[in-house]
């Protein structure tokens, strides 16, 4: 494979890939906008809460706050050379509703995200909308998107219609695949269109779902099927969870990838803010994933406008890597409060070697205080969650670095949820 980098032409065409790889997993979000809105977003609203008739009824978070960092390394040998990939994201979601039982709500989102290539190339996304919900029965979301990239501005825009009670998702990417500055009077296209039919209300599983994404960004349609289930596991053991998903392109019959993990979710608030999916409670989890997939099947971006992507012809190896992701979701007052026991300790320590015994009693007692506050009462209405995941050939990155040498991607995550 010749030695070949992330250069402006593909630069352009990555501006306008709205989602590269179709995944509920962190590991998979933020290269791009769009894959951090599906990641934050459907998460935002996916809140499942127990009712005193024991039954699951599903709301939607009031706030959150968050940020990732996520990075890609390749490793060097004689034929090639390290490439780095850098990324940030943040944003902000409301909802907003008359009252808690409110079957209208409106749901506002603000992301941004920004990258880093190879000779200091960067990009800045950034994508505003809103989403109707009524009731369980239509969800209508509607962003525009825009991007800089090498000075230049302009925007795109997406759309999304979903149906929760009938268990009907889709949603669609408008832009020009052709380059902005090259066809700047042509009409927009469908880059991008999904059909999915998620079932969220079998016990013995999170999430059962089968659809079709439909790839055009570059003029070289990609047909992809898709089917996963996520967290199959027995009721009573609901803490231990088996996930799978599977990826096939129709266009070219041949598979993308398939992935297969096991998870531990640990609620030990089971009394308290206790949730399914998005849960807002306390809560640990580790977990761990084995895939195996083309590259060069995935194709979101076709080779002849993206510069030096993969091609099909060229190559068919396949590709194994692995996922390993940890989570803390705990009280927000948890996490300040640690901070400001440990800076009392350190500002306790300054002033004693200052010989200022006052400034050090003033500093550990109001560490105390807050700890001892803290240990009276723990809960809280606001969360913070941490994240962190370390991924080791990760299939949707060779979209971006077409090199097929090993590569590490490390992702982290914080949020404060409400």
């Amino acid at each position: 494979m010749p030695n070949r980098m992330v250069g402006p032409k593909t630069g352009q065409t990555l501006l306008l890939a709205l989602l590269l790889v179709w995944s509920g997993s962190e590991a998979s979000a933020s290269f791009d906008i769009v894959g951090v809105y599906h990641e934050r977003v459907k998460r935002f609203e996916a809140v499942y809460y127990l009712e005193e008739d024991t039954q699951w009824h599903r709301d939607r978070r009031i706030f959150e706050l968050f940020g990732n960092t996520d990075s890609v390394s390749t490793q060097e040998d004689e034929n090639t050379s390290a490439i780095t990939l850098g990324a940030a994201s943040w944003g902000m979601l409301l909802n907003v509703r008359p009252n808690d039982s409110s079957d209208a709500q409106l749901s506002f989102f603000s992301l941004q995200h920004r990258a880093r290539f190879q000779f200091d190339e960067q990009l800045f996304e950034a994508l505003h909308g809103a989403r109707l919900t009524v009731s369980d029965y239509a969800e209508l979301s509607l962003g525009s998107y825009w991007k800089e990239f090498q000075g230049e501005m302009s925007g795109s825009t997406f759309l999304e219609l979903n149906s929760p009670r009938f268990f009907l998702k889709s949603s669609y990417v408008f832009g020009d695949p052709q380059g902005l500055e090259e066809s700047k009077d042509s009409l927009l296209q469908l880059l991008r269109w999904d059909l999915r039919f998620p079932y969220d209300q079998w016990k013995f599983a999170d999430l059962l779902e089968v659809g079709f994404t439909r790839y055009n960004f570059g003029g070289d349609p990609n047909l992809v099927a898709h089917l996963g289930v996520e967290r199959l596991h027995a009721p009573q053991a609901s803490w231990l969870g088996l996930s799978a998903t599977a990826d096939y392109s129709l266009t070219q019959s041949r598979l993308v990838q398939a992935a297969i993990g096991v998870d531990l979710l640990i609620q030990p608030d089971a009394d308290f803010n206790l949730t399914r999916r998005g849960h807002f409670g306390t809560s640990y989890g580790l977990s761990a994933v084995y895939r195996t997939g083309d590259p060069s099947a995935l194709r979101v971006f076709s080779s002849g406008s993206a510069g030096p992507m993969l091609n099909p012809e060229d190559s068919q190896e396949q590709v194994t890597g692995h996922d390993i992701t940890a989570h803390i979701q705990v009280p927000a007052k948890w996490v300040w409060t640690a901070i400001l026991v440990t800076t009392s300790a350190i500002a306790s320590a300054q002033a004693e070697r200052e010989g200022d015994m006052a400034a050090a009693r003033r500093h550990r007692e109001l560490g105390d205080r807050v700890l001892r506050s803290t240990l009276k009462e723990p809960r809280d209405i606001l969360f913070c969650r941490l994240g962190f995941t370390f991924s080791h050939n990760d299939i949707s990155s060779y979209d971006l670095i077409p090199q097929l040498v090993p590569r590490d991607r490390f992702l982290a995550h914080m949020s404060f949820v409400y």
